[in-house]
């Protein structure tokens, strides 16, 4: 993120370049955020882990179902999902994505934005 941000602050990089250098990252966050390519990460982390002999992760503990969503599904005193370790990580790597992602589009997306965009491309000029 910090490269985007240098990127993007470039002083010969034009408001619709730095709109194209998002938008290219907004794509690859999104390609990235699927269980393919988490089950890639996965095993390098687990190889890595192996390889330098460190001690793998383990669920701290059981996860159990929101007591709303029990009572509405009638699974009052019912045991939740136990989540492995993988999908706890994974749940957490998509939501990390998915915040990138909104953050992202929020900065660029924005009302002043928009106009201050449409004002350099009529002028046809670059800020300075």
């Amino acid at each position: 993120m910090d490269q985007l941000s240098t990127v993007s602050q470039r002083s010969s990089l034009s408001v619709a370049g730095a709109k194209e250098v998002v938008k290219t990252v907004l794509t690859l966050l999104r390609s990235i955020k699927h269980e393919s390519h988490f089950d890639m990460l996965w095993e390098k982390m687990n190889s890595f882990v192996s390889k330098h002999d460190l001690q793998e992760l383990q669920e701290r503990r059981q996860h159990r179902s929101p007591r709303q969503l029990e009572l509405d599904m009638g699974l009052t005193g019912a045991r939740g999902h136990t989540f492995s370790t993988k999908e706890l990580h994974q749940k957490t790597h998509f939501e990390a994505i998915d915040v990138i992602v909104l953050e992202l589009q929020q900065q660029f997306e924005q009302p002043g934005f928009k106009t201050y965009e449409i004002r350099i491309n009529i002028a046809g000029c670059r800020p300075r």
